[in-house]
């Protein structure tokens, strides 16, 4: 991610009147470690990044800190699977409240993505979650998933604002 995309995602979701309700960082540290950070103050957060990171999300006094991802959440409410479901269909990407500060998130892999070991066979479509140790894992809802009404939407489908716009 470079710092031109997150600037305009985050202006794209501003100016299509959404409200986020944070934004979710992945920072690469000096000893190797991810530090996950969670601001509800998005607005100075933005400043800041613009003012101290670089391009590359490179942060200018250590180049061993940089953003690896960053989420921004429009969350207006928590909702149930079904719901989220339907957004997850749509392109977004969904958590459980609970799963925020770890960075964990859902996704859905549409038909035909390359898969490694295809052998000429059709891709069906999935979903796939990013795991606390950032691995990509196919993924299935358990139970209590189903069940629970914790659901919010991370990262807005890609075109969300253009689709409402058309409405």
């Amino acid at each position: 991610m470079k710092k031109q995309e997150l600037m305009k995602r985050y202006r794209d979701l501003v100016e299509a009147g959404k409200e986020i309700d944070f934004i979710m960082l992945y920072i690469h540290m000096p000893t190797g470690e991810q530090e996950t950070i969670i601001n509800p103050n998005v607005e100075a957060k933005i400043a800041y990044i613009d003012k101290t990171y670089n391009e590359d999300l490179i942060h200018s006094g250590c180049p061993d800190i940089y953003i690896v991802e960053a989420v921004l959440s429009t969350a207006d409410e928590e909702m149930d699977f079904g719901s989220a479901l339907v957004e997850v269909k749509e392109g977004a990407k969904i958590a459980r409240a609970g799963w925020n500060g770890k960075g964990m998130w859902v996704r859905m892999i549409e038909r035909g993505e390359p898969s490694p070991c295809d052998n000429g066979m059709e891709n069906l479509p999935y979903l796939e979650m990013k795991t606390a140790d950032n691995k990509l894992v196919p993924w299935l809802a358990s139970q209590s998933d189903i069940l629970v009404e914790d659901w919010v939407v991370v990262e807005p489908a890609p075109d969300a604002g253009e689709a409402e716009e058309s409405d």
